[in-house]
């Protein structure tokens, strides 16, 4: 299971160094390209990743904005509160790649200028080149870091709304198809059809028999919309700016005051 003492796995253990170029990895492909893998092979999911560890930290949260708004709580607030430092570090990460990529052209401007300009010295020359080669490499780190981030949060997320779907749908009436087919009939004296006619005529916002393939439905596409959600906005947020940033930037140098 590659497991320590602490019951960490080797993405836990690993340093920073570790982390950065995804060296926990490579020990698990060596025993793939040597021979075939199986489940002890694999080590556990992360213990932040787990499902419990989540909704643990995400209760709490819910339940400090349902107390905070009481008429009106915000879901997505506990979820930032929940995810404000990987969304932050993903921005940062995303950040540095996206500039590197807007700065890649201006080095290879710089570079070219430094073969026509007959006072330029050797050592400009190193330097444009270091920048030309260091650039993309770190700009390789920096997207591939933001990119296990932004997974990460999806992952989290969505297990964060499957965990509260199934947690809710613990408590409404679950109805089995049979017993749908008998209520479209009219024939059902369950329970639950009795628990339905009464809330239909009393509130129609108290709960609602539904079937556990509703239930499973809801699961996977509300956890699927957010944890989407989470990537789109990392990634597109991070690049618009940087460029609108970018973009202001040209006009104001063309520009004469």
């Amino acid at each position: 299971m590659n497991l320590d003492e602490q019951g960490r796995n080797n993405e836990e253990r690993s340093n920073i160094i570790g982390n950065l170029f995804y060296l926990y990895v490579y020990p698990l492909l060596f025993l793939g390209w040597k021979d075939h893998l199986n489940f002890d092979n694999v080590w556990p999911v992360a213990k932040q990743d787990q499902e419990i560890t989540i909704h643990n930290s995400l209760a709490p949260l819910w339940e400090q904005e349902k107390r905070n708004n009481p008429d009106n709580p915000k879901l997505w607030k506990a979820f930032l509160r929940l995810q404000r430092w990987p969304i932050f570090k993903a921005f940062l990460f995303q950040g540095v790649s996206a500039a590197i990529q807007l700065y890649n052209p201006i080095v290879v401007g710089e570079l070219l200028d430094w073969f026509i300009d007959e006072e330029a010295t050797t050592s400009d020359g190193w330097n444009i080149i270091i920048l030309l080669f260091s650039l993309p490499f770190i700009g390789c780190l920096a997207d591939a870091q933001a990119n296990l981030l932004a997974t990460r949060n999806y992952m989290q997320l969505r297990a964060a709304t499957a965990s509260m779907v199934f947690r809710k749908s613990l408590r409404i009436p679950v109805l089995s198809q049979v017993e749908l087919n008998d209520m479209d009939k009219g024939k059902s004296t369950s329970p639950a059809k009795e628990n339905q006619d009464k809330d239909k005529t009393s509130d129609p916002s108290k709960k609602q028999a539904l079937t556990m393939g509703q239930i499973l439905n809801l699961q996977s596409s509300d956890g699927e919309y957010i944890g989407r959600m989470s990537m789109s906005f990392v990634n597109g947020v991070t690049i618009v700016l940087l460029a609108n940033i970018y973009i202001f930037k040209c006009v104001y140098n063309s520009s004469e005051f």
